[in-house]
């Protein structure tokens, strides 16, 4: 049985929201709060460990609605914006993780268009930006868009190595997880 479970910062208030067992489990490394804080958007098998969608969960009552009609395969880390759910996503066809944007209105596209893996998801604090690991067969790449124009994403440049996760600091700076020696770092 999976929980989703909220709490305080420091611990008090620990409530569970929505409770999923068997063939319908929570995946591990998809979720984000909505912009309004009244909702936390979480990946979801909806059958035997093969296909799986974005549910959102109600945070008063626990009620789930899908938020988009398509399924994929997998479904990693996600970021909820005021313009919709951003996501790493494989799709049945081609397995890949890609970045896909799902609006309001339950739309899904694409945001990458490529051969390469992604591994990881952040947006900047205002959401304007994007930022994500790029696997390419045995290095990795961090690139940075505006989330209104992925196509024109421009390439940190960094070391060759292997970046595992991404995030934003600050609106200026990334942390990435990154192994360059055979040992991760910071």
């Amino acid at each position: 049985t999976g929980l989703l479970v909220v709490a305080e910062r420091d611990g008090s208030a620990f409530r569970v929201v929505a409770r999923r067992s068997g063939a319908q489990s929570f995946i591990d490394n998809g979720i984000a709060w909505s912009p309004d804080g009244t909702r936390i958007a979480a990946a979801v098998f909806i059958d035997q460990r093969t296909r799986a969608k974005i549910a959102a969960f109600d945070l008063r009552s626990g009620a789930a609605k899908y938020m988009s009609a398509q399924s994929w395969l997998n479904i990693g880390r996600m970021v909820w914006r005021n313009s919709g759910l951003l996501t790493i996503a494989a799709d049945h066809q081609s397995n890949a993780m890609q970045v896909i944007e799902i609006g309001g209105d339950g739309q899904t596209k694409l945001v990458t268009r490529d051969l390469n893996g992604y591994r990881s998801l952040d947006a900047s604090a205002d959401g304007s930006r994007l930022v994500t690991v790029q696997s390419q067969r045995a290095s990795s790449s961090i690139w940075i868009a505006r989330a209104s124009d992925a196509g024109a994403a421009t390439q940190i440049p960094a070391p060759n190595g292997r970046y595992y996760g991404v995030s934003w600091l600050d609106g200026s700076r990334v942390v990435t997880r990154m192994d360059l020696s055979g040992a991760p770092e910071l």
